[in-house]
């Protein structure tokens, strides 16, 4: 099921994919230190929370972390930060021993997701890991989009996937988005993540099950990525 955010930022989900699954099973076990960049309602922070992990839970919405530290199991650990990722957020170095960012990068410019990268793989301790969840242009309602963006990678466009007024682009529009989104594949990520130092462990396409049925085209609606320093 997907639930609206407040600052029409798209929607979170309250599924988890088999491969973000199988990271917080992994990192669980560690009851360690987790950095959730953009938390939203917390879907992905309670299971950590759950098990004795210290989670530190960001989100550029306000809102969102009221609801989730209400509702947050074992909420004595846990931290949670207003702030807009990168810019907003610093950490010392090697602080976190896994970090999860679920559906944020593909609100962000180029530039700043190469930053963004380059500061989490500083605050990732020596052989901990990273969690990406991503969009790509590949939903079925994203036809004029996907054509496009198809063009400019030909083409040799670094961000084939940066589009400004994209609302109008999703037919039929589901309201609830950003004017800007910055879509990428399977290239274009595992690009910016080798152009941030970061090491790829694992990199893949998800279906969405989660989706509107209208919505899933093939199978290769989201990225997940697993990256270490």
């Amino acid at each position: 099921m997907l639930i609206a955010t407040k600052n029409n930022m798209g929607f979170m989900s309250t599924a988890i994919d088999p491969v973000c699954g199988k990271f917080i099973n992994k990192h669980a076990k560690t009851a360690g230190k987790i950095l959730d960049i953009g938390a939203a309602y917390g879907v992905t922070t309670f299971p950590f929370l759950e098990v004795g992990c210290s989670v530190t839970a960001v989100d550029m919405e306000a809102k969102h972390l009221e609801e989730l530290q209400e509702n947050a199991p074992n909420s004595g650990l846990l931290t949670t930060i207003t702030a807009k990722f990168p810019d907003e957020l610093n950490f010392p170095d090697d602080t976190f021993d896994a970090i999860i960012i679920s559906r944020v990068l593909h609100f962000l410019e180029g530039e700043l997701i190469i930053a963004g990268l380059k500061k989490i793989k500083r605050w990732l301790k020596p052989e901990a890991e990273l969690f990406i969840l991503t969009e790509t242009p590949f939903i079925k309602t994203l036809g004029r989009l996907r054509k496009e963006f198809l063009e400019r990678k030909v083409a040799g466009e670094k961000w084939p996937g940066s589009f400004n007024d994209f609302p109008s682009y999703e037919e039929p529009h589901l309201g609830n988005l950003p004017y800007y989104i910055n879509l990428q594949d399977q290239d274009t990520l595992s690009a910016a993540l080798l152009e941030s130092g970061l090491k790829i462990q694992e990199i893949t396409y998800v279906s969405r099950s989660d989706f509107p049925e209208h919505m899933l085209l093939d199978g290769r609606e989201s990225i997940a990525a697993i990256a270490t320093k």
